[in-house]
């Protein structure tokens, strides 16, 4: 890069993130726009020190909140971060690990500890702002427009594959799956695309079922559902399905049950071939202890670390994490991963090395810290339960709703993506787990109000 383009981007950078700072509400929007859109503008642009303009407004967030939360007169959550006990407890056990490692290098921990904890505290962050159902609907106005987008640019890939992937395609060229272009829309992967599309797709369900109906929001979710068919990423759509499911039951959707329930014989028919094809390749790639699969030998290094640090892990950025990719671990020499395909050191030759999530919060944190982190995703759970069942607004209930399906979308992805620490998807499941911990504040504070008033501001809003 020239100090031309350094100087540029270092004058742009301030204008832009000085006024955002006073701005919290903004920033947090701006901070899940560019997590969404990061990785397309370092490619398009080719400026690398771009991929880290994700991290440097989450962390411009995460400072944010803690000059409000410290500021006289600040009064703390009273709905608290659903989790945080738990999560912190992971944080402890992973940069603990990460002390108690030989050799010890300052960078590499304190690189490796942002990167695990920086969703989390992503969500904190956006907790400790001012929300309130007002917010929430322009939050939500603001999304429909970034998915219109999305849609319109994957139209236009689907009429130009060859075209349109030799610009925004990270190959240079489609992505073939099942003798067919894999639909990228403004991403540079398949997989970010499936990422957004199911994710807006569970969020417009529940904004329908909970907040309005309208014709534009209709095309929007059938568009975010068949752009997510289109991308043909398995786990995103097995996601999609399960989190439609669940969230059909609590909806009390019997008719889209019967229907789903009457069409499943014909489609396990028709398809019958490909499924059996498909778990005989999954079963041998991952289920196998011969496999060379990536995700097989990260997960069962990880057992295995987890085991000889016994109760710790390895520590953060050692193991199956970006940090522990760019400064290739000593742990990777010590299992051999240097002579596995996808896993070695040098450009080009560890791409798979945060291929999934799992691992990393094993290999890292140990068995602890990764009981921490899943109970944490229990506490989430529960609170959105809450939230959807006992929200006093609808856009409480709708938070809660796409939190749940949220959730259930994540765990399916997070077998095959880092979910919890690269873009497109970092920042965004525990982003509105924090908007909801807000608005569940905002709530307790105005119970009384609300309920008094509930049926005549509906009415007003409406």
């Amino acid at each position: 890069m020239t100090v031309l383009n350094l100087l540029v981007i270092v004058t742009f950078g301030t204008l832009c993130l000085v006024p955002l700072w006073f701005r919290p509400k903004l920033l947090v929007a701006s901070a899940l726009l560019c997590v969404l859109f990061v990785r397309t503008l370092t490619h398009l642009s080719g400026i690398e020190p771009l991929a880290n303009l994700d991290d440097a407004l989450v962390l411009l967030t995460v400072l944010r909140a803690l000059v409000q939360r410290l500021s006289p007169g600040s009064q703390a959550v009273s709905a608290g971060f659903p989790g945080s006990i738990a999560f912190l407890g992971f944080a402890s056990l992973g940069f603990l690990s990460a002390l108690l490692r030989q050799p010890l290098d300052p960078t590499v921990v304190i690189s490796g500890s942002f990167l695990a904890t920086k969703a989390i505290l992503f969500g904190w962050a956006v907790a400790q702002f001012q929300w309130q159902p007002k917010d929430v609907r322009k939050m939500a106005r603001s999304a429909a427009f970034v998915v219109t987008i999305i849609l319109g640019a994957t139209a236009i890939n689907a009429i130009i594959p060859g075209t349109w992937s030799s610009v925004f395609s990270v190959n240079g060229a489609p992505i073939v799956r099942y003798g067919l272009p894999s639909m990228i829309g403004p991403f540079i992967h398949p997989f970010d695309l499936a990422f957004a599309m199911s994710m807006s797709a569970i969020a417009i369900m529940s904004y329908r079922r909970y907040v309005g109906k309208s014709h534009f929001s209709a095309v929007l979710l059938a568009g975010s559902s068949i752009a997510t068919f289109l991308s043909f990423r398995r786990k995103d759509l097995l996601g999609l399905l399960a989190s439609t499911v669940i969230l059909a039951q609590r909806f009390r959707w019997n008719g889209v049950l019967l229907g789903g329930f009457l069409c499943l014989p014909l489609a396990v028919v028709l398809a019958w071939p490909e499924i059996t094809n498909q778990f005989q390749t999954i079963n041998d790639a991952y289920f196998s202890a011969e496999s060379s699969e990536a995700r097989t030998v990260l997960s069962l290094g990880a057992l295995q670390l987890a085991n000889e640090y016994f109760p710790f892990g390895a520590g953060f950025g050692r193991y199956a994490s970006r940090t522990a990719a760019i400064e290739y671990s000593p742990e990777y020499f010590r299992l051999g991963f240097n002579a596995v395909y996808g896993l070695g050191p040098g450009v080009g030759q560890g791409a798979f090395l945060t291929d999934t999530s799992w691992p990393a919060i094993l290999g890292e944190s140990g068995i602890f810290g990764t009981a921490c982190f899943a109970f944490g995703l229990v506490l989430i759970f529960s609170r959105a339960i809450s939230w959807e069942r006992r929200g006093v607004t609808n856009e409480m209930k709708w938070i809660g709703a796409t939190t749940i399906g949220w959730l259930i979308l994540t765990l399916f992805q997070s077998t095959g993506a880092a979910v919890f620490t690269s873009p497109p998807m970092f920042a965004f499941f525990l982003g509105i787990v924090g908007l909801g911990t807000a608005l569940q504040k905002y709530e307790l504070e105005n119970e009384e109000f609300i309920s008094k008033n509930f049926v005549r501001v509906r009415k007003i809003i409406k």
